[in-house]
């Protein structure tokens, strides 16, 4: 089962945009958890 060039790099280029994807949709509660994290540590060291 040998692949081609060509189908490596669409294969590839499929599971990079799968990754974004994920990471699109993953990336705004990581971004809310992150604030909300650094709103506690501002609460609490000031």
């Amino acid at each position: 089962m040998s692949m081609g060039c060509g189908e490596k790099r669409i294969s590839f280029l499929n599971f990079m945009s799968l990754k974004v994807m994920m990471v699109a949709e993953i990336f705004p509660a990581i971004n809310n958890t992150v604030f909300n994290l650094s709103l506690v540590a501002r609460f609490k060291f000031n």
